[in-house]
């Protein structure tokens, strides 16, 4: 019997059912005679003929690159940062030449909410501003908000946004110059793609050699999440094949859009979640074709 080992983060809770793409894969192989294991941090290292890391942070810490370097068959071995300023090939700078439209976002996935969480859960508290920093924080509240915020714009130090609501500007001149300065922030061209009336986002889900594209619809820009309705399958653009070679992807997802003939990669994920009825018949489907491409991992 094969044994593959799950790497959460230490406070971490044990996926609940359904919510991880990689637990539906999981159980599915555990149906079919593989050994499941969980290990929350890095306390313990159980043999194990696979380990894939399943940290749902931007960055893996320190601790988790030197954990993973014990087992010689990883998943994802060498992502290590999914941060969009890695591989975005549309980032914006304050001073480029461009004139449509543009989005920010959060430099982390997700809106930069796992970190706040891992943060949370750790018992850790954001440090409070001391000297002339504790001054700006008085006389910032002290003002009207209307007034405060033409002075200190909400994207000038902020560290997370809701994904489902990145702000959109009408042209690169408006976007406010303290969210080029934030660090936790990304700016890039807005190029939604577009159906009809609707907006479109693809999705490119993957394991080992097993691989589904699809493609989802909305009314609402953005096209995240639960705003999406139905959703159709698509063919895997060569480009992305390449992109996951170039990143080192064994394992996860990748949204992006078509553009004048192109795909344009916008997230990738090394920690998907399901969208959706997980046991409809479509999802389960979905898990029997990435338990395959783990399988494929496993195999001698």
């Amino acid at each position: 019997m094969k044994r593959v080992a799950i790497l959460l983060h230490e406070h971490a809770e044990l996926p609940k059912d359904g919510e991880y793409i990689f637990s539906s894969v999981a159980r599915e192989c555990e149906r079919t005679g593989t050994e499941i294991v969980y290990l929350q941090g890095t306390a313990n290292a159980p043999d194990a003929d696979m380990l894939v890391p399943q940290v749902d942070l931007s960055v893996l810490p320190a601790a988790y690159r030197a954990f993973i370097e014990r087992y010689p068959h990883v998943v994802n071995r060498d992502v290590v940062d999914i941060r969009k300023s890695t591989f975005s090939r549309i980032r914006l700078r304050r001073r480029d030449d461009w004139d449509g439209p543009v989005i920010v976002k959060t430099d982390c996935n997700y809106g930069g909410l796992p970190e706040r969480l891992a943060a949370r859960r750790a018992g850790e508290e954001p440090p409070r501003p001391t000297g002339a920093a504790l001054w700006k924080a008085r006389l910032r509240y002290a003002l009207p908000r209307a007034l405060r915020e033409r002075i200190w714009h909400p994207l000038s130090d902020t560290d997370s946004l809701s994904p489902h609501a990145y702000p959109i500007f009408a042209s690169l001149r408006a976007v406010p110059r303290s969210a080029f300065d934030n660090p936790h922030l990304i700016v890039e061209r807005f190029v939604p793609e577009r159906d009809g009336e609707r907006y479109c986002i693809r999705n490119y889900l993957f394991l080992g050699t097993a691989g589904i594209a699809y493609r989802r619809f909305s009314d609402h820009p953005l096209a995240k999440g639960r705003d999406t309705g139905e959703r159709e399958e698509v063919s895997i653009p060569d480009e992305l094949l390449h992109a996951r070679r170039r990143l080192g992807f064994d394992y996860g997802k990748f949204d992006y859009v078509m553009h004048e003939g192109r795909p344009i990669l916008l997230d990738v994920n090394t920690t998907p979640t399901w969208l959706g009825n997980v046991r409809s018949p479509q999802q389960q489907a979905y898990t029997e074709i990435l338990a395959g491409g783990l399988s494929g991992l496993l195999a001698p």
